[in-house]
């Protein structure tokens, strides 16, 4: 399972007027983002729930969209210097190609129950806007939670619902939180299904169809990886020929293969 690289949104979907970073965004930002321009696994940027000190406002007379993310926000790779065995001082570079997840379509589900077992079933998890208070963010302890006390207006998170059952004959989907794997059942809860508990039906669900374009392509043998990002073979149809391959067998085994050049 990968995990995107949640911080190259915060760092870079501002400066794309694509949500406010670490002062709230909404799910479509996240998806157009990820239709244009991709996501890198969260390798390439662990997540550090603050914006990137990285980032520089616009120059004046420019536009968000016009303004370029810096890749050293987006992906980067980081090594200590030899002088510095303790890896306090870090010698980091960007990765301009690394492993980029997309989305090829994306859109709004119905908001009936009916509407979101359907898009579950046919194409997989939805995300949905839900209403949370204090007794669900720090008194949840399991079994199927009902709250239809909130209205449009307390809606202030978002949740991935992975399925649904019935549980003595109640209802309930399956959703999957963004807290850890210490709160709730290994970070998972059912809510109510068919009340619109925690306005979950309310109609601001989202379906993303995956576009695996690039991994297939890796798969396939059109890139290689390195230190620096991904890297296009010369030879498209799945091999790199022999010459290709002897030689960098022979440069691994005698040590002396050259990954990245460093500036110490």
């Amino acid at each position: 399972r990968v995990m995107l690289g949640r911080q190259t949104f915060l760092n870079c979907g501002p400066l794309r007027n694509m949500s406010h970073g670490c002062n709230g965004g909404d799910v479509p930002d996240v998806l157009a983002y990820m239709s244009k321009w991709g996501l890198p696994d969260e390798t390439c940027m662990p997540y550090k729930a603050s914006d990137s000190s990285v980032l520089a406002p616009a120059p004046a007379g420019l536009s968000k969209e016009l303004h370029h993310c810096p890749q050293l926000a987006a992906c980067k790779n980081c090594m200590p210097k030899r002088d510095d065995p303790d890896g306090i001082d870090m010698h980091c570079w960007s990765i301009d190609t690394p492993v980029s997840y997309k989305v090829s379509s994306y859109g709004k589900v119905g908001k009936s129950p009916e509407e979101m077992m359907s898009e579950i079933f046919q194409r997989g998890p939805i995300t949905c806007s839900v209403a949370c208070d204090d007794r669900f963010d720090y008194g949840y302890e399991g079994g199927i939670f009902n709250d239809t006390s909130l209205g449009e207006d307390d809606i202030d998170h978002d949740v991935e619902v992975v399925g649904w059952g019935e549980e003595h004959g109640v209802k309930y989907w399956n959703v999957r939180n963004s807290w850890g794997t210490y709160w709730g059942n290994l970070g998972f809860f059912k809510v109510q299904r068919g009340i619109n508990s925690m306005m979950i039906e309310n109609g601001d669900c989202w379906y993303a169809v995956p576009d695996v374009s690039m991994e297939n392509d890796i798969e396939q043998g059109k890139y290689h990886g390195s230190m620096d990002g991904l890297k296009k073979n010369k030879h498209h149809d799945g091999t790199e020929g022999d010459a290709g391959l002897l030689h960098r067998v022979q440069a691994a085994n005698s040590g002396k293969q050259r990954t990245h050049e460093q500036v110490y």
